[in-house]
């Protein structure tokens, strides 16, 4: 149980000298000496330094990553004009924990989990300023009118064998003549469906960005109003009825909050992606 956060110290102490500056003294990892005595065995001692060439070997790739990641990120925030308070990078850390104290085993520590998993409080705060500027890149292209918030009425078309889809064809027009009619959804939704996480959910989808819809629903949402629905759409597997439960450049407060959630979520890859793509990174040959 000892070695492992000696690692942690190990790994992030060799990591680049600027990176290991910008973590805050009082979790900045320190490396003890080639020969600093760490533990002895019937009165042999085992040193630092003998732990060096194997830590490296097995660790050193994965904690690598984290420092190549921040700083591939942090000079994409630089060149973007945009960054982020102390304040900011304790709230994630204090967060990260908040949920982390859910997930403990009966009986375990915070500290015993972290060493489980190869983690460091100064690792945990690299990882959460590297996040947070890259959400603040993301949100250079968060445009909340490209968003819409939709339930959905699901009519299966499995291999749309032509049989199935006149038959599912009919019954979506159906349904979407009563709801026009004044039928009420929810009502129909459970004629429709057995499902219980649909039913619960009552059909609803949370927030999309418009140009996952066909052309033909990106249209007519344009011209809705809440709560009216559009007619039926033919998708990969199913034909489909979308009623309009929000639009993106109406939301606000806790709403708006949901929907810069799942734009972030939505993105995190793409954005990242593109970063590093631009990113000069050359690896030396123990970094390949």
């Amino acid at each position: 149980m000892f070695i492992i956060p000696f690692l942690a110290i190990l790994l992030l102490s060799q990591g680049q000298a600027g990176v290991n500056s910008e973590i805050p003294a009082t979790i900045r990892p320190r490396m003890p000496g080639p020969n600093q005595i760490i533990a002895s065995v019937d009165g042999v001692p085992l040193t630092a330094g003998d732990l060096d060439p194997m830590v490296w070997q097995i660790y050193h790739k994965s904690i690598m990553r984290d420092f190549v990641d921040y700083l591939v990120v942090k000079n994409a925030a630089a060149a973007a004009k945009v960054t982020v308070s102390e304040d900011e990078v304790n709230s994630r850390v204090s967060s990260f924990f908040d949920q982390l104290r859910t997930k403990l085993r009966p009986g375990q520590t915070i500290e015993a989990n972290l060493q489980e998993n190869d983690f460091s409080d100064a690792r945990i705060y690299l990882r959460a300023k590297t996040e947070l500027l890259l959400e603040k890149i993301q949100l250079l292209g968060f445009h909340p009118g490209d968003w819409v918030r939709v339930s959905r009425m699901v009519f299966e078309t499995p291999g749309k064998k032509p049989e199935i889809m006149k038959s599912e064809a009919a019954k979506a027009l159906d349904f979407y003549n009563r709801l026009k009619g004044g039928s009420s959804w929810n009502q129909l939704l459970i004629q429709q469906t057995s499902d219980p996480a649909v039913l619960q959910s009552k059909g609803n989808i949370g927030w999309h960005s418009l140009d996952i819809f066909p052309a033909s629903t990106r249209d007519q949402f344009k011209q809705m109003k809440i709560g009216q629905v559009t007619s039926p759409v033919e998708t990969a597997t199913a034909i489909q009825i979308f009623r309009l439960d929000g639009l993106g450049e109406q939301a606000v407060g806790p709403d708006l909050e949901a929907l810069k959630e799942r734009f972030l979520a939505s993105t995190v890859a793409q954005t990242k992606k593109a970063i590093l793509d631009k990113a000069k990174v050359v690896y030396g040959k123990e970094g390949s």
